[in-house]
């Protein structure tokens, strides 16, 4: 090879050289771009899931509340109808003769007041 070739192959090859190194640079930045975007996602998947938590938490304590409810609400009928009963027994019991008009307003009364 003559000087005038490996000049010339020399340069090419720094041209090359420098080509890489901004290709390179690019690649990195892209990399550094990519690597925020990734940390951003996997934030909002944090968040997410996060939330998601919460709502299912949310979600058991109102299953548990409707639970308590739904059982006072059973109790409520169940003392209901055995007041109904009581109240049934003594107005037939009144009509029978068994118990005078003065007696069963005060029992009725009092059913009324123990609830």
């Amino acid at each position: 090879m003559t000087a005038n070739n490996l000049k010339s192959d020399i340069s090419y090859q720094r041209e090359q050289n420098e080509k890489l190194r901004r290709d390179l640079a690019d690649l990195e930045e892209e990399k550094d771009g990519l690597v925020r975007d990734t940390n951003a996602q996997s934030n909002i998947v944090d968040r997410c899931k996060e939330e998601a938590e919460a709502h299912r938490a949310r979600l058991r304590k109102t299953e548990e509340d409707m639970k308590r409810l739904q059982d006072t609400h059973n109790t409520c009928v169940m003392e209901l109808k055995a007041m109904v009963e009581r109240a049934e027994e003594l107005v037939r019991k009144e009509k029978d003769g068994e118990v005078d008009q003065q007696s069963l307003k005060t029992t009725l009364d009092e059913l009324v007041k123990e609830r």
